[in-house]
């Protein structure tokens, strides 16, 4: 046994030059990029899986999975899509975007920072087909009023060719509240802590 007096390590500088190192970064980094990879994965199954985006993505003959409008109807033919048209599109295409993540030094530790989507994002590339500047998104979320007037039938004068809004109100309600994508974003950034 040898035994070594004297000695001292200075565990400070050692974690600065692992800290400072490129292979520390680099490794750092990679980490960070696959637990981001992951959620965002995760995050796009949400959104598919989730029964609002099964239910437009149903067009205007879906049943209401969601449950939004209490059995009656289906969202395509409420929110007055375009017959044929594919309003998940842009949806789908945001949530596939690289997500950025920005490392900065602070002191002794490295930070990643993610910039995560947020629901304003959503509401960019999920504007309503016929009213300038509302999304889908938020309405969905808020509830809307119009449903009240909407009634579930084939009619030429029907954008998606299945729902009208009637003049005399059918039912005293607005569409049932309906957490979205504040609900898969919620769990996208609990997954990223």
């Amino acid at each position: 046994m040898i035994k070594v007096l004297g000695a001292k390590i200075n565990k400070n500088n050692i974690e600065k030059r692992i800290r400072d190192s490129k292979a520390y970064s680099k490794k750092a980094l990679e980490r960070i990029n696959r637990k981001v990879a992951i959620a965002q994965r995760l995050l796009i199954n949400d959104f598919e899986n989730h029964p609002i985006t099964q239910e437009i993505q149903g067009g205007p003959e879906a049943s209401n999975k969601s449950g939004v409008l209490s059995g009656y109807g289906n969202l395509y033919s409420f929110i007055g899509f375009e017959e044929g048209s594919s309003p998940l599109v842009e949806a789908r295409a945001f949530m596939r975007k690289k997500i950025n993540i920005a490392v900065a030094k602070r002191g002794k530790h490295l930070e990643f920072n993610v910039k995560a989507p947020s629901l304003i994002d959503f509401e960019r590339v999920t504007r309503m087909p016929f009213e300038a500047g509302n999304s889908w998104v938020r309405m969905l979320e808020l509830g809307m009023s119009s449903f009240s007037y909407y009634m579930y039938k084939r009619s030429r004068a029907s954008r998606s060719g299945k729902g009208i809004q009637i003049d005399n109100e059918l039912r005293g309600a607005y569409s049932k509240p309906m957490p979205y994508m504040s609900a898969i974003l919620k769990t996208f950034r609990r997954r990223l802590s």
